[in-house]
């Protein structure tokens, strides 16, 4: 048999075209698929039943569907602010300090005093905390009735850290020694200036007879 490209179909009743063939160019006619479509043909295999007859497009431009519209913006809040912390109670003063008066009066309060060679010991009240100096001066006549001269017999220094009767000793000096001696109806002062913590300044002179 010569080969002339036909296909020839052993049932003689296939309706496949008025000559009872179909030839090569007719089966890739009618086989084939036009440009950009792909046909998914009823066979079995390899695909899947589902996808019978579908026609999968080849020349789709996005894989992607449609875009979704835009969802609403949500409404911007604002963060409440917290309670205001309160106000802490003022700290309360302590007591008031003493009367200038009062402090004044309580320097020139000196007793127990006791004058010896080498030194001049005493009690002083002082009514608050300070610092207190005393220099112990000798008050000589000028030989008139209002007319003297002061000699400096000793000094000391104490920081007084609480009010009440506060010991005092004043070391003399040597030449304190000889004027004692030399003038011995001379009266003795006992020179106070203290200095509160509030900067008042006092000043109290006492006079030891002899």
């Amino acid at each position: 048999m010569v080969d002339d490209g036909r296909l020839e179909d052993d049932d003689p009743q296939s309706p496949l075209d008025d000559e009872g063939t179909l030839t090569r160019r007719r089966f890739i006619a009618a086989s084939g698929v036009a440009v950009g479509a792909v046909i998914v043909w009823s066979s079995p295999l390899p695909f899947a039943d589902a996808a019978i007859g579908q026609v999968i497009r080849s020349n789709a431009s996005s894989p992607t569907g449609p875009t979704g519209p835009t969802g609403s913006s949500g409404g911007t809040g604002t963060a409440s602010t917290g309670p205001t912390a309160g106000t802490g109670t003022t700290a309360t003063s302590g007591p008031a300090p003493p009367h200038y008066g009062e402090v004044s009066a309580g320097l020139g309060h000196i007793k127990k005093v006791r004058l010896k060679a080498g030194s001049l010991s005493f009690e002083q009240q002082i009514l608050e905390a300070g610092d207190a100096h005393w220099s112990v001066l000798l008050r000589v006549p000028r030989g008139h009735p209002h007319g003297f001269r002061t000699v400096g017999l000793g000094t000391a220094h104490e920081k007084i850290a609480k009010s009440g009767e506060h010991g005092v000793k004043v070391v003399l000096t040597g030449a304190a020694k000889r004027h004692l001696k030399l003038h011995k109806h001379a009266d003795v002062v006992i020179d106070t200036t203290f200095v509160d913590g509030l900067g008042r300044r006092f000043v109290k002179a006492f006079v030891v007879r002899r």
